[in-house]
């Protein structure tokens, strides 16, 4: 029996926010951890982009839609980072045949 006071958009909002929690506590783990730098960037874009679904979440929740625009770009920055990091990585095995040795 559902009691008279419940509220699913509540419900839902919460556990979102406790996923984004676990899945943030899992992507550190992976930037403290990882085995190499690659690892460790990926995590990174990872928590930018739960950062990232945090702040729609807080922004749906309070009505104040203009932090949308804020998160939009935090996601294209981020990602282009990524890219930026990936290039790098390539170049520097293309110049240097032990660095895929030596990453993993």
């Amino acid at each position: 029996m559902i009691p008279e006071n419940f509220d699913p958009i509540q419900t839902g909002i919460v556990l979102s926010g406790g996923i984004l929690a676990l899945a943030a506590v899992i992507a550190l783990y992976r930037v403290v951890f990882g085995p190499t730098p690659a690892d460790r960037v990926i995590a990174v874009d990872l928590l930018t982009m739960l950062l990232v679904g945090l702040v729609v979440v807080v922004a749906v929740t309070h009505g104040v839609f203009a932090i949308l625009d804020v998160a939009l770009a935090v996601a294209i920055l981020a990602f282009l980072a990524t890219i930026g990091f990936a290039r790098y990585l390539l170049r520097s095995h293309l110049t240097d045949p032990g660095a895929a040795r030596r990453t993993g």
